[in-house]
């Protein structure tokens, strides 16, 4: 009997409680996270050529606008244990120019949205270095010499 009563006082209690509507808390909301405008999609840091002539950076423009590279620069830092290796006052700054001495003329400066450029690292050793020799190096027949943006190491 007290069987019977326990079993009848559950149900009720379900059914009581089964005409609430139950909500959990929701999860604190999580900061949007912006993306960069620029990715470094590929570092080319010692090509296989005698004395590295064709070292490059490849960006990645990851917004719906295009990006002018002009004033931009490329910064190698010489103490990465640095917590704030930004900081870095022996850290390289090499800037990015349109300057193309290998073909005698300019390039353009600015990224197409979602587009990619090669920022070519290039050593005074190596001025003389053409793009065409820098394409066929890597074997990539698609690159343009208008992909190309350079950046002049020790200047």
């Amino acid at each position: 009997m007290k069987r019977n009563r326990f079993i009848t006082v559950i149900t009720l209690f379900s059914m009581l409680f089964s005409l609430f509507n139950f909500v959990g808390v929701p999860p604190k909301a999580e900061a949007a996270v912006t993306a960069p405008s620029l990715l470094i999609t590929e570092i080319m840091a010692a090509s296989k050529a005698s004395g590295d002539p064709y070292e490059f950076v490849e960006l990645y423009n990851t917004t719906s606008q295009p990006i002018n590279l002009t004033n931009y620069q490329i910064h190698y830092y010489t103490q990465p244990g640095l917590a704030q290796p930004w900081t870095d006052a022996n850290a390289k700054k090499w800037s990015i120019v349109p300057q193309d001495t290998m073909t005698g003329g300019t390039t353009n400066m600015t990224i197409a949205a979602h587009g990619t450029k090669i920022v070519w690292l290039v050593k005074p050793a190596h001025l003389s270095y053409t793009v065409t020799q820098f394409i066929t190096e890597y074997g990539d027949a698609t690159l343009t010499k208008d992909q190309f943006v350079y950046a002049l190491m020790g200047t």
